[in-house]
């Protein structure tokens, strides 16, 4: 969870917090992101609050080997394959912001061998649309190595001038 601002880290560490204590315990289910959805329109707006949160989610089933994206407001997600790279996106809207969780739930049949990879908006601008990224995930990806080439995204981010936070995570599967 990360957040500018105190609506936004009140936010972020509400998410995080109630995220993590809840899977835990179980499964990622739509029903959790509904109840965390149903917090923000609620409990916060009735505090004078007003925020939204995006959620951007990567399941890992390793005993069966089954993933899935779970997509609220995100930027767009990547996966790398074989010299290949596919562009995942939602088109979904931040939780918090309307009643009715507008979530989208990608399941993926990941290889060994496969690189996803989930940045912020931060990263990408609000538009989404990112060809410098696309091209240094391709160019990087193969030589570099994930520590390096998630490196070089935040500092391409940085240098582009993003007033936003700026986070990757670049997951390999073995």
């Amino acid at each position: 969870g990360m957040g500018s601002g105190r609506t936004a880290s009140v936010a972020s560490r509400i998410c995080s917090g109630f995220l993590s204590n809840m899977l835990s315990v179980g499964g990622l289910s739509k029903e959790l992101i509904v109840m965390l959805n149903g917090f923000l329109c609620g409990r916060l707006r009735s505090g004078g609050l007003e925020c939204s949160a995006t959620l951007d989610i990567l399941e890992l089933d390793l005993m069966s080997g089954r993933s899935a994206l779970y997509k609220c407001g995100a930027a767009p997600s990547y996966v790398y394959r074989g010299g290949r790279l596919f562009k995942l996106r939602s088109g979904t809207m931040p939780i918090g912001i309307l009643r009715e969780v507008d979530i989208k739930k990608l399941e993926l049949n990941l290889s060994r061998g496969d690189v996803v990879v989930m940045v912020s908006d931060g990263v990408t601008g609000e538009s989404g649309e990112c060809p410098w990224l696309f091209d240094l995930l391709v160019q990087n990806l193969p030589s570099r190595g994930l520590e390096r080439t998630a490196d070089l995204i935040v500092k391409y981010a940085s240098a582009r001038g993003s007033v936003d936070d700026i986070s990757v995570v670049l997951v390999r599967i073995e």
